[in-house]
C-alpha cells in the first residue's frame, strides 16, 4: 500500500479562482511597464520604416513589363550616373532612367556585349523553361524575399488570411467532432501527398513514386498508433466539453486572436517596408569600373533586429494571455460553476493586475527562443566552422543540444503552470511557479505533466496544413515574379531532383520550428540578397533570383501560417493544461469525486502519474468550503 503524503495549506492552493477585483493585486509591475514600452517602441520604429519607405520602380504600362526608376530617386540616380565611369556594364541601375523591358533587357544587353567584345557568350530566353536556365523574372539585382512581398503584397497577406480562415475552421471542427477531426487530419495528410504525387507525375515519375511511398508510411503509422490517436481524441473531447460549457470565453479568445493576427500583419508590413528604406549609392570597384546601386540605409538593420525580438516577445505574450483567459474561465467552471467571471472581467484582470506576470512569463519564454536561435544561427562563419570540425565537436554539440532541448521543455512547462497558478491565486510569477512545482511534483514524475498524444496530433495537423499553404505560396510567388522554379525543380534531371529534395527538407525543418525558421529565412535572404548585389553576379543571367526567391518566400509564408495554426489550436491544449492543474488541486483537496470524474480517470492513464494520495490532518485547506468570491 502506498503511504499518503501529508500536506498543509502552504503546500497547495484552495479549489477556487480569485477573479474579483478586490481579491486580486498587481504583480510584477516593472515587467508590465517594460512590455508597454516594448509595444510603443515596436509601433514607433515600425512607422518610422513605413514613413521613410520609397518605391524604387514604377511600371509605365498595364502589362508591367516596362519599368523605370521612381520619381523619388530620379534626381539622385541621375547624379550618380553622371558621376560613374561608363564601363559598358550592362546590369546597372542607370538603365532604369528610361522605361526598360524587364523581360528581355539582360538578353539584349548580353547580345550587345557579344557583338562589341567579339567573344562568344551563351544566350538564354525568357519564353520557356529548360534544364539550363530559368526566366529571370521581374526582380532586379539586389532584390529578395521581402522586396517580393513589398511589390506583390497580395501574396503574403492573401495567403495569411487564408491560413487564419483555415485554422479557424479546423479548430471549430475539432470542437464539435474531436474524434472525427483527429482521424480526418490523418486523412488530409494522405490526400495532400497523393495530390502532389499526381501533379508531379507530369515532370518526374521518381518524385511520384517517392511521394506515394511516404503516403503509405503515413497510413501505416496511423494504423500502428491508432490507440494513441484514440486517446488523443478522448483528451481533446474533454477539452471540447469545457469549451461547450463555457461559450462566454470565445469572444475573449477571438479578441486576443485578433490582436495576434494584427501584430503579425504589422510585423510583416514593417519588416517588408524596411527594404524600401534605401538610397542611391555609387560603387567604385577600381578607377576604370563603377556603377550605381540601391543600398539600405544604416538604421534599417538595427530597427529590423528590434522588430524581430519585439514580435517574438509578443508572440509568447499572446500565448500566455490566451492561457490566462482559459485558466480563469475553465478553472472557475471546474471549481465553482455557480460563480464564474464575465469575459470582460477576465480581460480587465489580464490587462491590469496580471499584466506584469504575463509579461515576465512571456519574456522568459522569448529569451529561451532567443538563446536557442543564437546558439544555432549566429553567423554563416559559425556554420562553416561547425562543418569543418564536426567530427571533433559534433558529439559535444549534440549532447549540448539534447540538454538544451530538455531544459527548454522544462522551463516552458514551468512558465505555463506558473501562469495558471497565478490566475487562480494572484501570486507573483516566481511564487506561482514555486507553488505549481510543489503541487505537480507530488503527483507527476519530475514535477511536470504534458499529454503528448493530443499535442502531437494537433501539431502534426497544423504541420500538414502549413505545408500545403507553403506549396501554394511557392506557385503563387512563381507566378507573380514570372518564373517557374517549382516546375523547374520538379523536372527529371539528377541535379534538379537533389535540389528539390534539399528545398523540401529546408521547408520541413523551418515549419517544424517556425519561430526559429523565420529568423533563419531572414538571415539567408540577407546573405543571398547581398551576394546578388555583387557586381560579378551581373554577368550571370538572372543573378540567381529565379532559383531561390520563390521557395524561400514560400517557406516564410509557411512559417507564419504554422504559427497561426498553432495559436488557433493552442487554446484547446490550454484547456487540457488547466484541467491537468485542476486535477492535481482536486487530489490535494481530496475532491476526486467532484465534477468531471471522467477526466480524472483519463488523467491516471497519462505517463508519469504517481498516484500517491494526500491527506490534510488539520483540515486547513477546507476542500468543501465555498469559494471566497461572492457575486
Amino acid at each position: 500500500m502506498v503511504e499518503a503524503i501529508i500536506i498543509n495549506e502552504d503546500d497547495t492552493i484552495r479549489r477556487e479562482v480569485l477573479f474579483q477585483k478586490n481579491s486580486r493585486k498587481f504583480t510584477d509591475k516593472i515587467w508590465a511597464s517594460l512590455y508597454v514600452v516594448n509595444i510603443c517602441a515596436f509601433l514607433v520604429s515600425g512607422f518610422v520604416l513605413l514613413g521613410n519607405a520609397k518605391v524604387r520602380f514604377d511600371f509605365t504600362d498595364t502589362d508591367k513589363t516596362l519599368k523605370m526608376i521612381s520619381p523619388a530617386f530620379q534626381i539622385d540616380l541621375q547624379e550618380c550616373c553622371n558621376s560613374r565611369y561608363d564601363s559598358g556594364y550592362y546590369d546597372d541601375l542607370c538603365d532604369y532612367l528610361q522605361p526598360t523591358n524587364t523581360r528581355n533587357r539582360r538578353v539584349l544587353q548580353e547580345v550587345h556585349q557579344e557583338e562589341a567584345s567579339g567573344f562568344s557568350t551563351s544566350n538564354y530566353t525568357d519564353d520557356s523553361v529548360d534544364t539550363n536556365w530559368l526566366s529571370t523574372g521581374n526582380l532586379e539585382k539586389g532584390q529578395g524575399v521581402f522586396d517580393t512581398f513589398d511589390e506583390y503584397p497580395g501574396v503574403i497577406f492573401g495567403l495569411l488570411a487564408v491560413a487564419v480562415c483555415a485554422a479557424t475552421l479546423w479548430v471549430t471542427f475539432l470542437r464539435y467532432f474531436s474524434k472525427t477531426a483527429v482521424f480526418g487530419t490523418e486523412f488530409v495528410k494522405v490526400a495532400l501527398l497523393v495530390w502532389y504525387a499526381v501533379v508531379a507525375w507530369e515532370y518526374d515519375e521518381r518524385t511520384t513514386t517517392t511521394t506515394l511511398a511516404i503516403a503509405v508510411l503515413v497510413v501505416a503509422f496511423a494504423v500502428w498508433k491508432r490507440d494513441t490517436l484514440v486517446f488523443a481524441a478522448r483528451i481533446i473531447k474533454q477539452s471540447t466539453i469545457a469549451m461547450q460549457e463555457n461559450p462566454s470565453m470565445i469572444p475573449g479568445l477571438v479578441f486576443v486572436i485578433s490582436l495576434y493576427v494584427v501584430q503579425a500583419f504589422l510585423f510583416v508590413a514593417f519588416f517588408t517596408k524596411g527594404t524600401e528604406n534605401v538610397e542611391v549609392h555609387l560603387v567604385d570597384i577600381n578607377p576604370g569600373f563603377s556603377y550605381c546601386e540601391f543600398r539600405t540605409k544604416s538604421y534599417v538593420g538595427g530597427i529590423q533586429s528590434f522588430l524581430c525580438f519585439s514580435w517574438l516577445w509578443s508572440i509568447f505574450f499572446f500565448n500566455m494571455l490566451r492561457l490566462s483567459i482559459v485558466a480563469s474561465t475553465v478553472g472557475s467552471w471546474h471549481f465553482h460553476s455557480e460563480h464564474k467571471p464575465r469575459i470582460v472581467e477576465t480581460l480587465i484582470n489580464c490587462f491590469t493586475t496580471s499584466l506584469g506576470t504575463i509579461s515576465v512569463g512571456s519574456l522568459a519564454t522569448a529569451l529561451i527562443e532567443r538563446v536557442k536561435r543564437f546558439a544555432l544561427l549566429r553567423s554563416p562563419s559559425d556554420w562553416v566552422a561547425c562543418i569543418c570540425c564536426c567530427a571533433v565537436v559534433g558529439p559535444f554539440k549534440l549532447l549540448f543540444c539534447c540538454f538544451g532541448a530538455c531544459l527548454e521543455m522544462a522551463l516552458k512547462a514551468w512558465t505555463k503552470f506558473a501562469i495558471i497558478c497565478h490566475t487562480f491565486t494572484s501570486l507573483s510569477f516566481v511564487d506561482s511557479g514555486a507553488k505549481a512545482f510543489k503541487i505537480l511534483s507530488r503527483h507527476f514524475e519530475g514535477g511536470f505533466v504534458t499529454e503528448y498524444s493530443s499535442r502531437s496530433t494537433i501539431f502534426l495537423g497544423a504541420y500538414a496544413f502549413s505545408i500545403a499553404i507553403t506549396f501554394i505560396a511557392w506557385a503563387w510567388v512563381d507566378n507573380v515574379i514570372d518564373v517557374e522554379s517549382l516546375k523547374f525543380y520538379s523536372q527529371g534531371s539528377v541535379n534538379q531532383t537533389v535540389s528539390m529534395i534539399g528545398w523540401l527538407f529546408f521547408i520541413l525543418f523551418n515549419l517544424w520550428y517556425p519561430v526559429l525558421g523565420i529568423y533563419f529565412i531572414i538571415i539567408i535572404d540577407k546573405a543571398l540578397t547581398a551576394l546578388s548585389e555583387n557586381s560579378l553576379m551581373g554577368i550571370v543571367p538572372g543573378s540567381f533570383h529565379q532559383y531561390w526567391v520563390s521557395p524561400l518566400a514560400a517557406a516564410f509564408v509557411g512559417c507564419i501560417s504554422m504559427m497561426f495554426f498553432q495559436y488557433m489550436a493552442g487554446f484547446i491544449l490550454d484547456i487540457v493544461d488547466v484541467l491537468f492543474f485542476c486535477f492535481v488541486v482536486d487530489i490535494d483537496n481530496d475532491n476526486i469525486e467532484g465534477k468531471n470524474k471522467d477526466f480524472h480517470k483519463l488523467m491516471k492513464e497519462v505517463p508519469g502519474y504517481i498516484g500517491v494520495p494526500t491527506i490534510d490532518p488539520e483540515n486547513t485547506i477546507a476542500p468543501s468550503a465555498p469559494p471566497l468570491n461572492k457575486i
